[in-house]
């Protein structure tokens, strides 16, 4: 398809963006792969949300990670390679994010959140530029992060774009742009699409990517003396103040690592991959990296501190890990500082960011056994005296350190001891708050009963079982306590074969979605609490959120009564 404009006589013809070999590459091996990858994620999140969990952890990672590096990676002559390289990432991340979730549950979701990105930058980084070549490493690996910011710029820009055409068409009454873009299956392609477009535009401007990481560069070396200045008083004001402010808890560590961090970005905008500096970005390069390990010991003893304390988490394992190759920059820094050898800094660069990158990998990996490591050490705890039995957390072994966790309780609750009775209520406890201390398991109660209490029952009057009532509000998340909803009980008596059923409906304020439990009374013998089976869920999406409230609405005030009712 090609256009012309005519301004006189000769002039030139005016090419489509989309009839050029440019265009065409651009749709086709950018703007389809990240659609598709869009597409793919919506369609995880929507088939594998219940009971599929741990298949939406390494679905996610795979077409996110996967779609990324090959967006980041490809160009003319290396499309084979650069696929090969965009597959593995997406398996490895992919792989590494199951094992994780498949460990810790929601929580390795948050793991993944914070790790796989740094497992893909390396790896994107190393991809593009070998070990050897430190100049072409560096480029690479501050580049990345430029590239992406500019990206998710343009993202946010032509999303916008897209919603402001909506709502003018809506003006004269056309919502179908507005209806289209409210759909996941819509917006997720698009969003998909925008990014590995703008990802494709802004690597080719690789002059203009040079030019963004000097005046960032430039900007971080005039703030260079300062941070430097300003650590290096507070490392002399540590004499005169004493140490015991530091250790109140986990802010004080996740402090230090962080001024730590930014002490290395500092070091690294002054040195770069250019001869030694000199002058006053010289001296405070050199002032910076010998004060950083004093940040790294403080750092690295703050965690022996609240370990001693507190005995192994898997977080805490984790943030040792942290702490210590905070640490070991640190050395490496001051070394280079002290032997004026900066080249030494650059391969201590390339050596510790594979190591860590080993280091993140193991932690997300089968290998990594933290939460037996923890469930043994907090046993021990308690074993040595450390910790007495009434003060004991039997809820961390129960809910958070998963089967070594309930094994170790076990063991307790099979032994002698003050300890039995506790270890054996914490297994039999199916929530948290069971465990709490009598007057907050008594609030907690009190607030899931009014959570029940303030649905709206159909029919009117109709004796909901107290039963149901519990089981409903033993279910309620602390978030859904909190926020604002429509919960409505539709209660079905006699159901099927005699057995009472009930709809619990919940409508969370402006969300697209209600929430549908299923409830219904156990066959006898099944052996489910308070003689109710375990809720079927089916989450209802409609079009937005008019439309969900006006389903709750009609369930709330509409006739009730008998009807035929098939679940897929």
């Amino acid at each position: 398809m090609t256009g012309a404009a005519e301004t006189g006589r000769g002039a030139p013809r005016v090419r489509l963006a989309l009839t050029t070999a440019e265009g065409r590459a651009l749709a086709l091996l950018f703007a389809l792969p990240g659609a598709l990858a869009g597409l793919g994620c919506w369609l995880t999140a929507q088939r594998l949300a219940d009971g599929h969990e741990r298949w939406a952890a390494f679905l996610l990672p795979l077409l996110i990670f996967g779609a990324g590096a090959w967006a980041l990676a490809t160009e003319p002559g290396a499309r084979g390679r650069a696929l090969a390289f965009a597959a593995s990432v997406g398996l490895a991340l992919g792989a590494l994010s199951w094992s994780a979730y498949g460990r810790l549950g929601d929580e390795g979701y948050v793991q993944g959140v914070l790790m796989l990105p740094v497992l893909g930058w390396v790896a994107l980084s190393f991809y593009r530029a070998g070990p050897r070549d430190y100049p072409a490493l560096f480029a690479a690996a501050w580049n990345l992060p430029v590239v992406l910011a500019v990206s998710l710029a343009f993202v946010g820009g032509a999303y916008g774009l897209l919603w402001l055409l909506a709502a003018m068409f809506a003006l004269i009454g056309l919502d179908a742009l507005t209806s289209a873009l409210g759909e996941g299956a819509v917006s997720f392609p698009v969003i998909g699409a925008l990014a590995a477009s703008g990802v494709a535009v802004v690597r080719r401007q690789e002059s203009v990517l040079a030019s963004l990481r000097t005046v960032l560069f430039g900007l971080l070396r005039v703030l260079a003396p300062v941070f430097a200045l300003g650590t290096l008083v507070f490392s002399l004001a540590l004499l005169v103040q004493g140490l015991d402010a530091l250790w109140a808890g986990w802010s004080p560590v996740i402090l230090l690592t962080a001024t730590l961090a930014a002490g290395v970005v500092f070091v690294n905008a002054v040195v770069q991959d250019r001869a030694a500096p000199g002058g006053v970005l010289g001296l405070s390069a050199r002032a910076q990296s010998l004060v950083l390990p004093v940040l790294g010991a403080l750092a690295a003893y703050g965690m022996v501190v609240r370990i001693g304390a507190h005995g192994l988490t898997p977080q805490r394992i984790i943030a040792s890990v942290a702490a210590g190759f905070a640490l070991a920059y640190a050395l490496a820094y001051a070394g280079a500082a002290l032997l004026g050898r900066w080249d030494a800094l650059r391969r201590a660069n390339v050596a510790l960011a594979l190591a860590a990158s080993a280091a993140v990998a193991f932690t997300m990996s089968p290998l990594f056994r933290g939460q037996a490591w923890s469930a043994a050490s907090q046993l021990a705890r308690l074993e040595r005296g450390v910790v007495a039995p009434e003060a004991f957390d039997y809820a961390a072994l129960r809910f958070d350190l998963g089967e070594p966790g309930r094994s170790a309780l076990r063991r307790l609750a099979e032994g002698e001891g003050p300890a039995r009775a506790r270890a054996a209520a914490a297994l039999a406890a199916e929530y948290r708050y069971q465990l709490a201390p009598a007057d907050e398991a008594a609030a907690v109660r009190l607030a899931r009963e009014d959570y029940v209490r303030g649905a709206v029952v159909r029919p009117a009057g109709a004796p909901v079982a107290a039963s149901l009532r519990a089981q409903i509000a033993a279910r309620a998340s602390e978030e859904a306590l909190r926020e604002e909803a429509s919960r409505t009980l539709l209660y079905l008596p006699a159901y099927e074969d005699g057995r009472d059923a009930a709809l619990w409906l919940r409508h969370p304020a402006g969300s697209d979605r209600v929430e549908v439990e299923f409830w219904a009374q156990a066959d006898e013998g099944a052996g489910a609490p308070d003689g109710w089976a375990a809720p079927r869920r089916y989450d209802q999406r409609f079009a937005d959120a008019r439309a969900a409230e006006a389903f709750v609405a009609a369930a709330r005030a509409g006739a009730f009564g008998r009807t035929a009712v098939t679940v897929a």
